[in-house]
């Protein structure tokens, strides 16, 4: 097994704050302008944007998108399966994400969800697995960060990006936000 360092969670870690940067997930689904400095630009979206025009969406500047597929222990999104064909069918690079939710099971468990559900393949277009952890949603009625320490959360996630490395060879994407 390969043991991914604190450095590279970090680097994932910061990716997945930069990406947050660059990603947005309106109800149009339409990408929203870059900021200034960020060649590429792309949207997330999962079940909430419901049906989604593709190519309105390449037309419009998206270079790529990441898709939930995944939620929690048991839920798959419903729209996965045709977000993801349609956002690649019309060229964008496409990426599956997992909202976490760390008070249910452990990150391994969840890891194995995500890429049980992700469609990754390693075909230079399809982004590594991210792990979407942030605030629980209010409707959960959940402490913050999830009744779990500093510590167990960061073994949470470490756990996490070990297993989705382990099953792909490939360290997991994180997204959060800047103030989480």
């Amino acid at each position: 097994m390969r043991t991914w360092g604190r450095r590279r969670l970090a680097g994932a870690a910061l990716v997945g704050v930069l990406l947050t940067a660059l990603v947005a997930a309106p109800a149009q689904a339409t990408p929203r302008p870059r900021p200034a400095g960020y060649p590429v630009g792309g949207i997330d979206v999962s079940a909430f944007q419901s049906s989604i025009d593709w190519g309105g969406v390449a037309a419009n500047g998206a270079r790529f998108a990441y898709i939930r597929a995944s939620e929690q222990t048991d839920i798959p999104d419903a729209t996965f399966a045709t977000n993801y064909a349609g956002a690649k069918a019309n060229g964008l690079y496409a990426g599956a994400y997992h909202r976490a939710r760390p008070s249910l099971s452990d990150g391994k468990t969840q890891a194995d969800f995500l890429v049980d559900n992700s469609g990754f393949v390693a075909d230079g277009r399809t982004f590594p697995p991210m792990l979407d952890i942030e605030w629980p949603r209010t409707a959960w009625a959940e402490p913050d960060c999830y009744g779990l320490t500093p510590t167990q959360m960061s073994t949470w996630i470490h756990d996490f990006v070990t297993e989705v490395a382990t099953r792909i060879g490939r360290p997991a994407m994180i997204y959060t936000n800047p103030n989480w």
